[in-house]
């Protein structure tokens, strides 16, 4: 299944539940909420740090 079709009807971040330290959520304080907002909800596939963790477990699956 391609990322886009998989995602296609998320509406958070799927790494939100066992986030990952460079994740915006794992530190939440007010410096990162705005983040957090955008990044984390349905607008995840543009953010940095999903599209490093997508590729990195993508690789182990490989």
């Amino acid at each position: 299944m391609e990322k886009q079709d998989m995602n296609k009807t998320k509406t958070k971040c799927p790494f939100l539940e066992e986030p990952d330290e460079d994740c915006y959520c794992f530190k939440l304080d007010s410096k990162s909420i705005r983040a957090v907002i955008y990044y984390c909800g349905k607008n995840f596939e543009e953010c940095s740090v999903y599209n490093e963790l997508y590729v990195m477990r993508q690789n182990k699956r490989d």
